[in-house]
């Protein structure tokens, strides 16, 4: 899925939740930052651009993650795109081509942190935005 799945994604995320709140700047500095976002609530919603269930929960994770820290829509879309693309926001649990320790939605190597910390999709959202 290209760079406008990942952005229908995250807009029909960020809308199917109650208490979003967006503060905006003008121009490309645009400081649009989500509320928190509970994973749980993503349960219900139906498929979103080919993705569903756990995925979308996933999603919300890595939002939620990124609110926290105070990364704007830009930067939360980034992160949700390139989950899309490490590992379909599925948390995987095995090793891939790029290695054998590559775990969770951002397929991190065991330097990020322990395999408990990886498979977790909002501390490995955390280690992926403070790294950025």
């Amino acid at each position: 899925m290209g760079k406008l799945g990942g952005v229908a994604l995250l807009i029909v995320l960020v809308f199917a939740f109650t208490g979003i709140v967006f503060v905006t700047g003008g121009g490309n500095n645009s400081c649009a930052v989500a509320a928190t976002i509970s994973p749980a609530t993503a349960t219900g919603l139906k498929p979103v651009a080919g993705y569903s269930g756990d995925q979308l929960i996933n999603a919300a994770a890595i939002i939620t993650a990124g609110a926290a820290a105070g990364v704007n829509v830009k930067g939360q879309t980034l992160a949700v795109m390139t989950a899309m693309g490490e590992s379909g926001l599925r948390n995987i649990d095995y090793g891939d081509l790029a290695g054998p320790d590559s775990r969770g939605l951002f397929q991190q190597r065991d330097t990020w942190g322990t395999l408990a910390q990886r498979l977790n999709p909002t501390v490995s959202a955390g280690f992926f935005f403070n790294a950025w």
